[in-house]
């Protein structure tokens, strides 16, 4: 839920520039390309039996284009997370991933998903904790993706127990 949060933030930045720009620039091949650079803090309380902190840093582009259905808008983004409990700090290798965001021709969301890594931490135990795939989040009701849609999740045992007391 926190990555549907950041889309959403990012969403909203890139219909409110969407509805600044020229139409001349938002029809050009490929939509109109905004920069975006977001740092967050937020806590997750259902990947582990206890809560973690998590910062990140986001930075990337979101792409906007009109098509005959709707609105797509897509945010391409390389995301570093420090994750934090019990005086115990994780920091996740820099990865890549797709939000896909889109709107019918009323502007109504139609679909909302995360394609690409979800996540990718190296643990002390040499493992590496990943989620990857494809995660649908209309009806996602939790903070934090650990299963996608489609995909897989490995050593989330792991990465809990890395952060234990």
């Amino acid at each position: 839920m926190r990555k549907f949060l950041a889309a959403a933030l990012t969403a909203l930045v890139a219909m409110t520039t969407f509805l600044t720009v020229p139409a001349s620039a938002q029809v050009q091949r490929g939509g109109h390309r905004t920069p975006i650079d977001v740092d967050y803090t937020t806590v997750i309380n259902d990947a582990c039996e206890f809560p973690i902190m998590l910062t990140g840093h986001q930075a990337g582009f979101s792409v906007i284009v009109e098509t005959r259905h709707g609105t797509v808008l897509q945010f391409h983004f390389r995301e570093v997370d420090v994750f934090s409990a019990h005086g115990k700090s994780l920091t996740s290798t820099p990865y890549t991933f797709t939000n896909h965001i889109r709107f019918d021709e009323e502007g109504n969301l139609v679909s909302a998903t995360q394609t690409g890594v979800i996540v990718r931490v190296p643990l002390p135990n040499g493992e590496t904790f990943m989620v990857a795939g494809r995660a649908d989040f209309f009806g996602l009701n939790t903070d934090f993706v650990i299963s996608p849609t489609n995909g897989v999740t490995r050593n989330l045992d792991d990465f809990c127990a890395s952060l234990s007391t």
